[in-house]
């Protein structure tokens, strides 16, 4: 399988990663909430918990988004 791509496009400025499989990539955030759209491939993503929330597990095909705040 060929690298999975990441796609942000909240801003002016676009911004595309390329990861090869396997490869961990830790995303900040901000200000103000973003999207996360799978360009290629599949995304295995974990967000951040807390204390009350535990962090969470989610797997993004292409075309599928996810709020990142």
């Amino acid at each position: 399988m060929s690298g999975q791509l990441m796609s942000r496009t909240q801003s002016r400025r676009d911004a595309l990663w390329t990861l090869a499989p396997g490869e961990a990539l830790r995303l900040t955030v901000g200000p103000g909430p973003r999207q996360l759209r799978v360009v290629e491939g599949w995304l295995w993503l974990t967000t951040e918990g807390t204390r009350d929330q535990p962090a969470e597990d989610v797997w993004l095909l292409p075309g599928e988004p996810m709020e990142l705040p």
